[in-house]
């Protein structure tokens, strides 16, 4: 099982498709729920359907025992249940977390995606998700992961920062970490 997370507009979707053009796995995204129930892109109209489609259809796969690819900005604890039913299903769980800048970064992105077509996300969302998110990762869901992956979106390539397993992690790019730990609490 594969979390792709980080803050909205960090580039989630664009590597976890990368990832999906080498394996085989399902792809599961309540964004891609919401905007295939309104293609109008009302995401709220169909908020909670798209949920209810999106926690049926993970039931399926868990049962069937599927490789999954999920997104997360993780900005929330509730994500901990998810990854609690993996593990009961005996599943490895391994987490890449991509993070930008700055939330001004995410909202740059978010504009140029929606002039795409893709979804919008209200700025007031991108900043209060940014920092939470990025201290959810590091100081929740990384310990509950097998494996964990922490890349910095370039816009032309994603960066390996840094790696880890259990409670061991290797630094791949010293200045990139220490800007990836600027905005968290408790880390100096």
């Amino acid at each position: 099982m594969m979390i792709f997370a980080g803050p909205n507009g960090a580039g989630k979707t664009t590597l976890a498709y990368e990832y999906l053009d080498v394996f085989n796995y399902y792809y599961l995204s309540a964004d891609a729920i919401a905007t295939e129930l309104a293609p109008d892109g009302k995401f709220h109209d169909v908020k909670i359907q798209a949920g209810r489609k999106f926690f049926h259809q993970l039931n399926n796969l868990i049962a069937e025992g599927k490789d999954i690819i999920i997104e997360s900005t993780l900005s929330g604890l509730g994500f901990q249940r998810i990854i609690q039913r993996f593990k009961q299903a005996n599943y490895t769980i391994t987490i890449s977390f991509i993070y930008l800048e700055t939330p001004e970064v995410c909202i740059k992105r978010i504009k140029e995606r929606v002039l795409k077509g893709g979804h919008h996300v209200p700025e007031k969302d991108v900043k209060r998700r940014f920092i939470r998110s990025k201290n959810n990762f590091w100081h929740t869901y990384k310990n509950q992961a097998d494996y964990w992956h922490l890349f910095y979106n370039t816009n032309y390539s994603f960066i390996e920062v840094a790696i880890g397993q259990d409670t061991k992690f290797t630094v791949t790019d010293e200045a990139l970490f220490k800007l990836f730990l600027r905005d968290l609490n408790g880390v100096t």
